[in-house]
């Protein structure tokens, strides 16, 4: 089936029951927004005076290292003024463009849309999906600890969003890097990211879906073509 129909059918709301349907999570979307655009007020409400009171004095007639530490300090409450303010600006682009944003998983075919760009991957095709930065529950619908999943899930954003805001004492599970959700399609190599974040659903969830569906058609494709060739 090809892309457009599956999202014409979708956008209408009248997709078959066996369709996994994510749209893009508004309140997610406009939560992680404002918890941005916060920092983003607390980076400049600190980078400025800083910057009144370092510039010029501490990179003229000062030692190198009190000239270094003072660009350190600009350098780090720079990156979290302009890169928190960044992030929040491409929130609320998300948000003024949610109705573009979807991820669907068809018995046959993985379709990811957005603005002016559709990926369509046959699930046949999906190869080497990984899940980095979350931690994954276990298969008897438990997590790790014992904890039913939907228990799970909801601990899961909740220390997702902890984690965003760098709030102490607070950590989960994780592998090198940020957390992401990507697999290879096999037909050219190219590396197809799925998600980086849980706006459309928990990632672990889209990740145990998708899997199950690739493997369930990888099956059925390969049970054809056996077939096929036997005749």
């Amino acid at each position: 089936m090809e892309s457009e129909s599956v999202l014409d059918q979708v956008r209408s709301g009248h997709q078959p029951s066996e369709w996994n349907v994510w749209p893009l999570r508004r309140d997610y979307v406009r939560t992680s927004a404002l918890k941005w655009g916060l920092l983003a007020i607390i980076g400049f409400a600190m980078l400025i005076p800083v910057s009144i009171s370092v510039i010029p004095s501490d990179f003229i007639g000062t030692p190198f290292y009190e000239q270094l530490l003072a660009l350190g300090l600009l350098v780090l409450l720079g990156a979290l003024a302009f890169g928190s303010l960044g992030i929040a600006l491409h929130d609320v682009w998300r948000l003024s463009r949610a109705g573009d944003f979807w991820l669907v998983i068809t018995p046959e075919t993985f379709v990811k849309a957005e603005p002016r760009h559709v990926i369509e991957t046959p699930l046949e095709y999906v190869a080497n999906l990984t899940l980095k930065g979350v931690r994954l529950p276990s298969e008897d619908g438990n997590s790790p600890n014992g904890t039913p999943i939907s228990q799970f899930l909801i601990a899961g954003r909740l220390v997702n969003f902890a984690n965003m805001a760098g709030l102490p004492g607070v950590s989960r599970e994780r592998t090198r890097g940020n957390a992401s959700l990507a697999y290879r399609d096999s037909r050219d190599n190219k590396v197809i990211t799925v998600c980086t974040d849980d706006s459309f659903d928990h990632m672990a969830v889209i990740y145990q879906l998708l899997r199950d569906r690739a493997a369930t058609r990888e099956d059925k494709v390969w049970r054809a073509s056996f077939k096929a060739t036997q005749r």
